[in-house]
């Protein structure tokens, strides 16, 4: 399809990326002209068209308009070159060519009015007054010479191109500056790509779709609010010899996800069983990755999966199909020990046994950014607050760096109170306070505090005898905080609890003492709390009233 204009909007190109077809911006803005024009919605196409420097340049049939111009058949041909874009040059020809020949047919009123009302013909007579004054005179004389014979040739002189020729010259011209798209060409597309997404595994037929999120759309529950867990829903069994080293919950609610050895397994979150409608579970084709995995993060539409494992490797998975997305080899020089997810679900951010907290593109395949401030220990959790402009990563060392995405610089620093430095377990933002989150230290101790590194309050899980503290989170709407024992022990507190100076902790034995707990995660907004352990285990625990909501 020809350019229509020189605009920004028309010379931008969306670059294919990853081998993938090129597609020029102006083609977009074509695609969506179309879709207002047959909608009916001329104010918008032309709003969009004025704001782009874009025009739709198409017609309904390309054949039928050139038909049209070869017989000179200019009602229809003026209508359709109205809502066309043409060059200076092509677009005076054409009104030229309908003055002539209204002039030999004697018809000077119509050939006046294409001269004097018509924009084309008014930039003509301030470009070219000579040759609108020519015009103007073929016009006048088609009055006096009544002859047809004579009114022929004055409007196409025997010395120069006859009026057919003209129009094929015309038609010619015409051919190279407008298309014929196919119609609905939008909706086609849109059919294509989802067509193509359920040949990939990612769009099961009968699923509900958001189109604008381009995911399977998640229901939340209505109205649900946070409440403590109290009955077991599930017990997932991966086998002693098979520590679960890292769990996520899919958004619909159906699903958790554990990272366990070398595999990455999807698990029914109401019945702990391996789910086996997915095809490739159902066949043994796991994801599987060469060395261990050690962590992992199931994007906000629960359609990828980004596990970090013991080499340094991070693999991004589709969890409907368990094909690979994207693969960053060797994307930490040490073991990958903690990712997440960006909000968009296009970036993922690291962190490595060695300290380093990277961020990752998943369509370009590279590391875009580094953050630089951590020592050398372990990174034990990472997360993306605040649209994707703070990442916040926490250290073996007890340390807490809350960065700033653009500039790469941290903006605030949290650490543990004492002479000892004791690693952080957790760290989460606070969805009740969106410039607030929460840290757990091993020793269970937290902290409340500002993206800006500010304390807001201090408080502790401790007292329990249950030892070391292995796990944390919190609650879909920030009003209960968690923490899990080396003892299997889930002990809650309220956040208005903490805020009033109180400590009314709530014990749940989650987990068994010989279950080994090492691991606590809860769904992003249904009251599921997930604990796991290094004896294969993973227990999915929910209040009472909510069993398989």
């Amino acid at each position: 399809m020809a350019a229509g204009g020189t605009g920004a909007g028309a010379g931008a190109g969306a670059a294919g990326g990853d081998g993938g077809v090129g597609v020029q911006a102006g083609d977009v803005v074509r695609v969506v002209l179309q879709w207002c024009a047959e909608a009916g919605l001329e104010e918008a196409a032309g709003a969009l068209a004025r704001e782009t420097g874009v025009s739709l340049n198409a017609v309904p049939s390309l054949e039928g308009f050139l038909a049209d111009v070869l017989g000179g058949r200019w009602d229809r041909v003026l209508e359709q070159a109205r809502a066309l874009r043409l060059p200076r040059r092509v677009a005076e020809d054409l009104y030229e060519q309908v003055v002539r020949e209204m002039a030999e047919l004697g018809e000077s009123d119509a050939a006046r009015s294409l001269l004097r009302q018509t924009n084309v013909m008014a930039a003509l007579r301030a470009r070219a007054p000579e040759r609108f004054a020519r015009l103007e005179g073929l016009a006048a004389r088609a009055v006096q010479d009544g002859d047809a014979a004579t009114a022929a040739a004055i409007a196409f002189p025997p010395d120069g191109p006859s009026k057919e020729q003209r129009r094929a010259d015309l038609a010619e011209a015409l051919s190279q500056e407008v298309a014929a798209a196919p119609p609905s060409r939008l909706l086609t597309i849109v059919g294509q790509a989802l067509q193509w997404q359920r040949q990939e595994g990612s769009l099961i037929p009968g699923e509900d779709y958001d189109l604008f999120m381009g995911a399977k759309r998640v229901r939340r529950a209505a109205g649900l609010q946070d409440a403590r867990p109290d009955a077991l829903q599930a017990r997932v069994k991966l086998g002693k010899r098979c520590a679960v080293e890292s769990a996520a919950f899919v958004p619909d609610g159906l699903s958790v996800v554990t990272a366990s050895d070398c595999f990455v397994e999807v698990w029914d979150a109401r019945s702990g069983r391996l789910r086996t409608d997915l095809p490739y579970q159902a066949a043994g084709e796991l994801m599987m990755h060469r060395s261990p995995v050690l962590c992992l993060s199931v994007d906000r539409e629960g359609g990828l999966v980004a596990v970090g494992d013991q080499s340094g490797n991070i693999v991004v998975w589709r969890l409907r199909s368990g094909r690979r997305v994207r693969a960053f080899s060797s994307a930490h020089t040490g073991p990958v020990t903690a990712v997440a997810f960006f909000p968009e679900g296009s970036q993922v951010l690291s962190g490595s046994a060695e300290g380093a907290v990277c961020v990752h593109g998943v369509k370009s395949g590279r590391k875009i950014k580094d953050f630089v401030g951590h020592g050398p220990s372990p990174i034990a959790s990472v997360f993306v607050a605040m649209g994707g402009s703070r990442c916040v990563s926490a250290g073996g060392d007890g340390s807490v760096l809350i960065w700033d995405t653009r500039t790469l610089e941290a903006v605030g620093k949290l650490a543990q109170k004492g002479p000892e430095r004791v690693a952080v377990v957790a760290a989460s933002p606070l969805p009740a306070q969106s410039n607030q989150l929460v840290v757990l230290w091993a020793d269970g101790s937290a902290v409340l505090a500002t993206f800006a590194g500010q304390t807001v309050r201090e408080f502790t899980f401790g007292g329990t005898g249950g030892g070391e503290t292995v796990g944390g989170a919190v609650s879909p709407q920030g009003k209960i905080l968690y923490a899990l024992s080396a003892n299997g022990e889930l002990n809650s507190i309220e956040v208005g609890e903490i805020m009033d100076g109180g400590k009314d902790v709530t014990r749940l034995a989650a987990l068994e003492a010989g279950e080994g707990p090492s691991g606590l995660q809860h769904h992003p907004h249904m009251n599921l709390i997930g604990a796991f352990g290094r004896q294969g285990v993973l227990k999915i625990w929910t209040p009472r009233g909510e069993l398989n909501i």
